[in-house]
């Protein structure tokens, strides 16, 4: 209840200072703009589109500050995707592709650290550097509208004062929590880093884990340091994505066939999975279904778990193919396994990505056979 009101109060505030800054700087440039339109009221026609190109300068300088800031602090570009392009570098390469994810307009980096020495501190530098770059972007397109002659140039004229909008708010934005995205929210990582918090480097962590993971790179290659610095900085903390951490190293081990710490950090994240986090919370429940099934060899379960899905809309087909041809194998159907074994096994061979842990999982079902007395 405390922490509901806190993000309540903190997006009230925010939320009016920058409504405080759109004013500031209106009151800036409003005489220079309202002339450019009474000279040129045809100058409204493509203001839309000025500050739509505003706009994305904006982002494209945000993820431009952060990759050139981020070879000086000891950090590794993964992935950088915007519109419909992306490169990614997988197993030490740089390869391009196509950028399918829903951050087209907005974009989107992802970073891993070279080292974990003084990674919080590292982390605050990395996100500010992004605000800090677009606010004197910003700045600069504000003195340029204050020296324009709106009779000359109209549409010139507007373009700077989009910027400069542009600019300075988004700075101030980034700068407030004021992100649904934690990890697009940099004000509240810096200031949670100045509170002793490891919010900023927990989610670099995890982020970079999921990259890896996407990238086909097995989990028992995923770098052991990442995963037992987040799950250090989160064990005795009341930490949101405390569950992302026990699910990466559920994967971890359980690739090493360390089942016992497989099971162990499982029922962690089951335990703090939100049920509101529908794609989250279905993943966990059908790898708990699938585990219990195929390691544990506890059918009821197994059964249990995958029947507390309420949504499997939310995750890949082959995933729920593979928990479900698992299940089946526990309870006898092995015809029924291996069809759907077959199917997995064929949806993943035809991504671009190929997961070698996921193959082998399948094999194992394909080889499996009723017990013969």
């Amino acid at each position: 209840m405390k922490r509901a009101w806190s993000r309540r109060v903190s997006l009230a505030v925010s939320s009016l200072t920058l409504f405080m800054v759109c004013l500031g700087i209106w009151s800036l440039v409003s005489a220079k703009v309202l002339t450019a339109v009474a000279v040129q009221p045809s100058s409204l026609v493509p203001l839309p589109f000025l500050l739509f190109v505003a706009y994305e300068v904006v982002v494209i300088s945000c993820h431009v500050a952060r990759i050139l800031a981020s070879r000086p602090l000891g950090f590794q570009l993964l992935s950088f995707g915007y519109g419909p392009f992306a490169i990614r570098k997988v197993r030490g390469r740089s390869r391009f592709s196509w950028n399918y994810r829903e951050t087209m307009l907005t974009g989107t980096t992802v970073f891993a650290p070279k080292h974990l020495d003084n990674l919080r501190w590292r982390c605050v530098l990395l996100n500010a550097s992004a605000p800090l770059f677009v606010l004197v972007i910003g700045l600069i397109f504000l003195a340029l509208t204050c020296l324009s002659v709106p009779v000359r140039s109209s549409v010139d004229t507007l373009f700077f004062a989009a910027m400069a909008f542009a600019g300075i708010v988004a700075a101030v934005g980034l700068m407030l929590p004021f992100a649904r995205d934690r990890l697009n929210d940099y004000g509240r990582l810096i200031w949670d880093a100045f509170q002793g918090k490891p919010t900023s480097e927990v989610l670099l962590l995890i982020n970079a884990i999921k990259c890896q993971g996407k990238q086909g790179v097995r989990p028992r290659d995923w770098p052991h340091a990442w995963l037992n610095r987040a799950a250090t900085l989160t064990e005795k903390t009341d930490f949101p994505e405390r569950f992302l951490v026990c699910f990466a190293c559920f994967y971890h081990a359980i690739d090493r066939r360390d089942i016992q710490s497989a099971s162990r950090f499982l029922d962690e994240a089951v335990a703090k999975a939100n049920r509101k986090s529908r794609m989250y919370y279905s993943r966990i429940m059908l790898e708990c279904a699938f585990f219990e099934a195929r390691f544990k060899q506890n059918a009821f379960a197994a059964r249990k778990a995958f029947e507390s899905i309420q949504d499997l809309s939310s995750v890949p087909r082959h995933v729920w193919l593979r928990a479900s041809a698992a299940l089946a194998a526990a309870e006898g159907r092995f015809e029924e396994c291996h069809l759907q074994a077959q199917e997995a096994l064929e949806i993943i061979q035809s991504l671009p990505v190929i997961h070698h842990l996921a193959v082998e999982w399948l094999q194992e079902l394909l080889e499996s056979r009723p017990v013969r007395c």
